[in-house]
């Protein structure tokens, strides 16, 4: 009995021991821990009207700068709170009234085909003075410098980048028909700056009289290697018979095979009407 006393008097103590290791006592476990209160946001939104420029550069070979532009802008400012009922701002009075003279250089001068060009556009929002390339024949680096109250953006080509194919560089001369052939003679103001082929599509419409709808012909697509000239021949075999009567086309035409501008089509709208007898 005595012995058994012990053992259990043993393992209690044991037992007593792994519960305190496992589960220390916290110090000043009794005291109340103070909850913090949420803090609300507030800032200012800018309501400025921007005054703003757009400025473009035709192609150039040399360093070119824009004449001084003159913005105003009269500082409107927003205060806003984020309370427990939501966000609430109200305008304040109108601030200053800023003005900013503005010039833009390109520097240095890299080289651009005839067709390109750059466009920027510069604003004065309330004190804020910023630029944006809107279309442009290089990814520029902006910097600017003050002197007085004259702002100088300096934008530094980076990397060229590919632009649309000028839309005037193909046009249109005239129709032949001999023969049952049509032929279609266009001129290409720029084939000396491509290398690669040049794709057109052309649909061909006879008009009708009054409301009826003009008859579509057919489509037809040409690819023709960089030509000061072109003669687009569409015989019997592709127009099908022609009877007699007014005729025109709808063209389109686009660069591929090339890195010198967007493969993208661009539409030409409709040829003069020609006659078939």
């Amino acid at each position: 009995m005595y012995r058994l006393m012990i053992f259990f008097l043993c393992c209690g103590f044991h037992i007593s021991g792994f519960a305190q290791s496992e589960i220390p006592k916290v110090p000043n476990s009794n005291k109340k821990i103070s909850v913090l209160k949420k803090s609300y946001d507030s800032w200012y939104n800018d309501m400025s009207k921007p005054d703003c420029r757009v400025v473009g550069f035709s192609f150039t070979n040399e360093i070119i700068q824009s004449e001084t532009i003159i913005l105003k802008s009269k500082e409107q400012l927003e205060y806003c709170q984020e309370g427990k009922k939501g966000i609430k701002c109200q305008s304040l009075e109108p601030g200053l009234l800023y003005t900013k003279d503005v010039r833009i250089e390109i520097h240095p001068a890299l080289k651009m085909y005839p067709w390109e060009y750059n466009k920027f556009k510069v604003c004065l929002k309330g004190k804020n003075l910023y630029v944006k390339q809107i279309e442009t024949a290089y990814n520029y680096k902006v910097s600017k410098s003050n002197i007085g109250n004259m702002t100088l953006f300096i934008a530094e080509p980076i990397k060229k980048i590919k632009m649309d194919p000028d839309r005037e560089g193909l046009s249109f001369n005239s129709v032949d028909y001999k023969n049952e052939t049509i032929i279609l003679n266009l001129s290409d103001k720029w084939s000396n700056y491509y290398t690669g082929k040049t794709e057109t599509k052309m649909s061909l419409f006879k008009e009708n009289f009054w409301l009826l709808k003009d008859t579509h012909i057919g489509d037809y697509s040409s690819s023709n290697l960089p030509d000061d000239l072109y003669k687009i021949t569409l015989s019997t075999e592709v127009t099908g018979e022609l009877n007699s009567g007014s005729y025109y086309f709808k063209w389109s035409f686009r660069r591929i095979e090339d890195d010198v501008s967007n493969p993208i089509l661009i539409d030409k709208g409709e040829t003069p009407v020609f006659e078939i007898k």
